[in-house]
């Protein structure tokens, strides 16, 4: 199990490093042919695109991760048929609606009322790749999953592009969605093809509806958590404010990639593994050391180095949300321990726990964010989100605590905040000595990153031991 955790990660871990690299270059090309009112007005129909499609799955993907013998091949075909009927009920749904969206955005006009319909079909699309990408990780095939995931991002990527310099302007993302989306529909028919049974019966999925139950609701309010900026700032503060704090959120969440990525190779292997607490010990101590040693590394750069990167890398237009983009890092430093409490809870079934936790925080993210955007304007979103991964760390170790798993939380974190903090120090001496200029950014970020390998090699060795170990199965096992 370790080595396939291992392998797992390792996997997309690599994977995902290169394709952040990708979006990024991607996103900042975007960022210089389009202004943030499209990015936000994107960001708006997206958000009503998956409010809906949250309702065509009810849990059964990740229900069918979670179960700890083989699922049946009438299940899945039953899933699928499920799914897709929901699909297409909800795209009707979605074409009736449409009109009056722009009730509760004045921003919106016909012309986008009309790409929200179109953009609605992508819906259609999901569950022939979700029921394969599901199957895939039972059996943590994620060199598969990466390579799906990579043909996807790029397809994505040069599509807007091209789009953009063609002049199509929101037109662009939505005709990349699809690229993508059809694209990764058809390389997951390829990679794993599954025969769907003539008989199926919603008996047969009838405790996975169960648990998918509890886990759709909780999806419910993370995609409620997650939709902040287009419901708040988009009703209050309008497109542009959206596109400006996307913006700075897809900066400052980049470490929220590599623990979404993490928590799909941790539900399905914590789901292997639930009923053994030595191993869910190692591995969960294991898991925070790692997540900790990456994230801490990355919010002390962007805090210390991000108004000279934004200068370089984006137009003046952009600078408006570098305040939001601090604040949305400081909440990434929760990340490396939520994401490992919050995948084991869900593998020991405590769907029900996670979804009353999430009720608390999105109560506390959305009045804060109410109450922050009407007194400072829309960084006050990024203030609220920095709140919300505070209480959601405190409810998660209290959820934990439930388990009787014992983890010296303080011992694990505490030598990383101290070399954190001199880092940042470090970085605060560097600006205060080095000129300003592109070729010394990058003389500074490299003695950083030197500087802190050598800071976790003599005070955190064990740490350190345990990172090198990862790597070097991980490069192992891709080659």
């Amino acid at each position: 199990m370790e080595n396939l955790f291992v392998r797992g990660l390792g996997i997309l871990l690599i994977r995902e490093t290169a394709l952040k690299i990708v979006a990024f270059i991607g996103n900042i090309i975007l960022a210089r042919l389009l202004s943030p009112e499209y990015f936000g007005l994107f960001v708006i129909l997206s958000f009503v695109i998956s409010f809906f499609a949250l309702f065509t799955d009810i849990g059964l993907s990740s229900a069918i991760i979670q179960q700890k013998d083989k699922i049946s091949r009438q299940k899945v075909t039953t899933i699928f048929l499920t799914r897709q009927l929901l699909s297409i009920l909800i795209v009707i749904l979605l074409w009736i609606v449409a009109p009056y969206i722009k009730f509760f955005y004045h921003q919106i006009d016909s012309n986008a009322i009309f790409a929200l319909r179109i953009f609605s079909l992508s819906i259609l699309i999901g569950p022939f790749s979700d029921i394969g990408i599901s199957l895939l990780e039972r059996e943590f095939k994620y060199n598969l999953i990466s390579l799906i995931d990579a043909v996807g991002v790029v397809a994505y990527q040069v599509t807007a592009i091209i789009c953009a310099l063609m002049g199509f302007y929101l037109w662009s993302f939505i005709i990349a969605i699809f690229v993508k989306e059809i694209l990764e529909g058809l390389l997951v028919v390829i990679l794993k093809p599954w025969k769907p049974t003539l008989t199926n019966s919603l008996k047969s999925i009838k405790t996975m509806l169960s648990f998918g139950l509890y886990l759709q609701m909780g999806g419910l309010l993370t995609f409620l958590h997650d939709s902040v900026n287009p419901l708040i700032a988009g009703i209050l503060n309008g497109s542009s404010a959206v596109g400006l704090l996307d913006w700075a959120s897809s900066l400052a969440l980049i470490p929220k990639n590599l623990t979404d990525n993490y928590g799909r190779v941790a539900f399905a292997g914590f789901s292997r593994i639930q009923d053994d607490d030595v191993l869910i010990k190692e591995t969960i101590e294991t898991s925070i050391s790692l997540l900790s040693l990456i994230i801490f590394l990355f919010g002390a750069i962007m805090v210390g180095f991000g108004n000279e990167i934004i200068h370089y890398l984006y137009p003046p237009v952009w600078y408006a949300g570098i305040p939001a983009l601090f604040w949305y890092v400081l909440g990434t430093f929760f990340f490396s321990f939520i994401s490992p409490l919050g995948q084991l809870a869900l593998a020991k079934g405590a769907s029900k726990l996670i979804f009353y936790a999430s009720i608390l925080f999105l109560l506390v993210e959305w009045f804060s964010a109410i109450i922050l955007s009407k007194m400072i304007g829309f960084s006050g979103i990024s203030i609220a989100f920095f709140i919300a991964q505070l209480t959601t760390a405190i409810l998660y170790l209290i959820i934990f605590k439930t388990f009787d798993i014992k983890i010296e939380l303080r011992k694990l974190l505490l030598p990383k905040l101290l070399i954190l903090i001199v880092i940042y120090i470090f970085i605060l001496l560097l600006n205060l000595i080095i000129p300003h200029n592109i070729y010394l950014l990058i003389f500074k970020i490299s003695a950083v990153l030197g500087a802190y390998v050598a800071m976790v090699y003599f005070f955190a060795r064990k740490d350190f031991s345990k990172f090198t170990y990862f790597i070097f199965k991980s490069i192992r096992f891709n080659s």
